[in-house]
Parts: C-alpha cells; sequence; structure tokens
C-alpha cells in the first residue's frame, strides 16, 4: 500500500471519528498536504475510494499499513492527525480514543516524541501560512 494512501485512509478515520466532518479538520488536511508534498487530486481520489468501504476494513488496512513505516513516520503521522482532530478547537472523545489507540496500543509510540512532532509541525504552520497570508 501507498504512503498516501495510508495517510488518507488514518486522515478519514480521524475526521469522521466524531460523525461529521468540519471544515476547519479539512483546511488542516489541506495544510499536511502541502507541507507533506502529498498531491491534493491523488490524496482526494484516495480518500473517495474509502466511502464505499466498511469502516473495519479501512481501519484494518490503515493499522497494516501504518506498520510499514518507519517509527519517525508514524510519529509525525501521528501528530498530523492530532493536530488535525483539534484544528476544529476540539478533540473529540472518539477521536482521541482512535488516535490513543492507535499510537500506544498498536504501533507502541511514546506520546512525548508526537507532542514534540507536533510543536515542531505547528510553528512549521505558523511559519509557512502566516507569511503566505
Amino acid at each position: 500500500m501507498e504512503r498516501i494512501s495510508i495517510i488518507a485512509r488514518i486522515y478519514y478515520l480521524v475526521v469522521l471519528a466524531d460523525g461529521h466532518l468540519d471544515e476547519k479538520e479539512i483546511e488542516a488536511g489541506r495544510k499536511m498536504m502541502q507541507m507533506e508534498n502529498i498531491p491534493q487530486t491523488i490524496f482526494e481520489r484516495e480518500l473517495a475510494k474509502l466511502e464505499n468501504l466498511e469502516h473495519d476494513e479501512v481501519y484494518d488496512t490503515c493499522l497494516e499499513g501504518l506498520k510499514l513505516f518507519s517509527e519517525e513516520e508514524q510519529v509525525k503521522i501521528i501528530a498530523w492527525m492530532t493536530i488535525i482532530a483539534n484544528s476544529d478547537g476540539f478533540m473529540d472523545n472518539d477521536e482521541w480514543h482512535l488516535i490513543f489507540t492507535i499510537y500506544h496500543k498498536f504501533l507502541n509510540l511514546a506520546n512525548q516524541p508526537i507532542m514534540e512532532m507536533q510543536k515542531e509541525i505547528k510553528e512549521s504552520l505558523k511559519s509557512q501560512f502566516d507569511h503566505a497570508a
């Protein structure tokens, strides 16, 4: 499974975990695409493919795919997902549970590197997007 497909799967699961898609989460996803050099058309095509799949299939293939990444890439992806989940001002309990389950229980990642990566990403976002405004 390709990198973009795996990232699309976790993004899809996170943004829909609370039952609705928020415009701020979409915007945060666009910023992620820009900063991570993910072509928006390809990402959106991957998301569209997921609409016809069962949740469990998306979840299971997401977990399988995440295992293929290095720990550094896993940390970065989880950091992005927490930023996206928080982008609407509040991380819903279902979003938190999903992200925690993936990073802690499935990937066995420590919280500290994720928090450090969040900080790096936020600083990059501020630098890149505040200057563009």
